[in-house]
């Protein structure tokens, strides 16, 4: 029996209690395997997220009427509690009865048919006191707003104290608003309007965000299951955080460090920007976070991007006066994502947080500052609303910084100036800063500023020394051979090999980066195997079809394209060997023909298995 929308969000909000998986991550998960209609996984999309937003709201009214404690409670009876009260109490177009009665079923199916009693009677009384449900409260304090809007206490209170209780509520009210997705549209491989035909297509509704340039709200539909979240051409990323690369003032040919990139986000942003040209940096400190920036950059297409994975004292040895631009999107206390239901921020919160953050923040600066070159722009932004962590590390990186200054830049309406007068010895010149609000723009919380380096020069890095042993030499020639015999001709640049690994390096990207840990670097051509190349994914997707020697054209109308991105095999009449695999003009792939088979090379963890 297929899975229902009710039934998807109920299993996403176990494996995020269970796994403390992010709820993105656990419902992109169900959605795959659930195959539900985009109109389906779009009601399941906004069950969970929902359900999440407002815990302490709906545990407040189903303490009322439930008799049993509800810590009592088996957990995943809980949760389709939740879920369902959500439905009735927060979805003006969901009948009722139709939220209690689907809860008993699923109770039934679910293996806890003994509580099916108890999920009955809570709800009916829930749903019978829908328009006079018990008061919260504590009206006008900390208490009320934390059960009215699902927060921590101590953020209501810290906004009261900070700005008053009407912006305290109307900052907490917009965090839990029901906001569309914001897409970034990756100008490397699409446009706009493009992109939005083909989210149509899938189901999604999709327009042009109002103020921000090359991005979209979209509305409805299992984004991770789209065609075009596949071919890399959109990256979900909220509209505060596409505001650093907005600001960053980053052109083709320069030279660009990411300093804090994964998961990928803002380095995606930059390179759009960049259009392949020049030089990108992205740098991420932790492995796991790594690992996943690299994904991001080949999914997306960069060509001109290393992704190191350093800390900023190696990179800053590596690199002095380097960079044109440096983008230090700083770890933080995170106040300012508590817009994200299930933000581990929220519960990591401590009052010595910020204070740990901003030293934190100073050290990435720092070595940021080595970095840049003179004349250069240093773009800092958090997630926060930590005055500690925003003008107060910005006041003190001026102390320390005699030769940068805090330029006033162009910025959208929807943007607020920062305020010196709320750090400890603020700066004036935190003035030219600006804060970002969740009620103004409809999105999270940030900060950013764009710092100008007045003095100093610029270096060069030291270029790429190779020097190869006979059999690597007899390997790259082989190598060169089967190239060929895959492409019509590759991108300008240096093949270079790692190992088992083959690389086309751009010129920008053709630096001496021994000793340095690096994920990824230009474009990842294969991987050489007993004198044989099997093909890399970024190749498939570095180039257009027209490129390759051998092709095969499927198309997303007759659901052949879709069937590819499954993994599935398919009868194919070509010339044997490796192929690329292409629909409506873009290569999505490699496939491998033998026999009238076409055998699929789609990646496994890349495979969509929605509908």
């Amino acid at each position: 029996m297929a899975m229902t929308a009710r039934e998807a969000a109920w299993t996403a909000l176990q494996r995020w209690r269970k796994n403390g998986a992010w709820s993105d991550a656990a419902l992109h998960a169900v959605l795959q395997n659930a195959q539900l209609e985009p109109r389906d996984a779009a009601l399941a999309a906004r069950i969970c997220y929902g359900t999440l937003q407002n815990l302490t709201l709906l545990d407040h009214y189903l303490s009322v009427y439930c008799t049993t404690p509800l810590q009592k409670l088996e957990p995943k009876v809980l949760d389709l509690l939740r879920l369902s009260a959500y439905q009735i109490v927060l979805l003006d177009k969901i009948p009722p009865r139709a939220a209690v009665n689907e809860a008993v079923a699923l109770c039934r199916k679910g293996g806890c048919a003994r509580a099916s009693g108890l999920v009955n009677a809570v709800l009916r009384r829930v749903a019978e006191h829908r328009d006079a449900l018990p008061e919260i409260p504590g009206v006008g304090t900390a208490d009320y707003l934390a059960v009215r809007y699902s927060h921590p206490r101590w953020l209501a209170q810290r906004y009261i104290d900070a700005h008053g209780y009407a912006f305290a509520e109307r900052e907490l009210a917009a965090n839990n608003a029901d906001a569309p997705a914001c897409l970034q549209v990756n100008t490397l491989k699409t446009t706009a309007d493009v992109l939005m035909a083909s989210l149509h297509a899938d189901g999604i509704e999709a327009e042009l965000h109002p103020w921000l340039p090359d991005a979209l709200l979209c509305h409805g539909g299992n984004l991770a299951a789209a065609r075009a979240f596949a071919d890399g051409w959109f990256y979900v990323q909220d509209a505060a955080a596409h505001c650093a690369a907005l600001v960053s003032g980053v052109q083709p040919g320069m030279r660009v460090l990411d300093a804090c990139a994964a998961p990928g986000g803002k380095t995606t942003h930059l390179a759009g920007r960049m259009h392949g040209e020049g030089l990108l940096v992205a740098n991420e400190i932790h492995a796991g976070r790594a690992a996943i920036l690299a994904q991001s950059i080949e999914r997306m297409g960069v060509q001109n991007c290393i992704v190191c994975n350093e800390t900023p004292e190696r990179l800053a040895q590596r690199f002095p006066e380097f960079f044109d631009c440096i983008v230090v999107d700083a770890p933080c206390s995170g106040e300012g994502m508590f817009r994200k239901d299930d933000n581990p921020a929220q519960s990591e919160w401590t009052p010595e947080l910020p204070s740990f953050c901003a030293a934190r923040q100073a050290e990435i600066l720092d070595r940021a500052a080595d970095m840049l070159a003179g004349g250069g722009r240093l773009i800092y932004s958090t997630c926060t609303f930590a005055p500690e962590e925003d003008e107060g590390t910005l006041s003190r990186f001026l102390e320390r910084h005699p030769e940068f200054s805090v330029q006033q830049v162009p910025t959208p309406e929807k943007l607020s100036p920062a305020h010196p007068e709320w750090a400890e010895n603020g700066n004036p010149d935190t003035r030219h800063a600006f804060r970002l609000w969740p009620h103004k723009l409809d999105g999270e919380g940030h900060f950013a500023a764009v710092l100008h380096k007045n003095t100093g020069g610029r270096c060069d890095a030291p270029v790429l020394q190779e020097t190869y042993s006979k059999k690597e030499r007899e390997q790259l020639q082989t190598a060169e051979q089967m190239i060929a015999e895959l492409v019509k001709q590759l991108p300008e640049g240096r093949l270079v090999l790692r190992k088992d690994k083959l690389w086309l390096l751009p010129e920008a990207c053709q630096l001496d980066v021994t000793g340095l840990k690096i994920k990824r670097m230009g474009i990842e051509i294969g991987t050489l195997k007993k004198n044989r190349l099997e093909p890399a994914h970024t190749l498939a997707h570095a180039l257009a079809p027209e490129h390759f020697l051998q092709v095969c054209n499927l198309s997303a109308a007759d659901g052949s394209a879709e069937a590819y991105l499954r993994g599935e095999t398919f009868p194919y009449d070509g010339q044997k060997g490796w192929t690329a695999v292409a629909a409506d003009g873009f290569v999505m792939g490699w496939g491998k023909c033998a026999g009238g088979t076409m055998k699929n090379h789609y990646p496994k963890g890349l495979r969509w298995v929605g509908k």
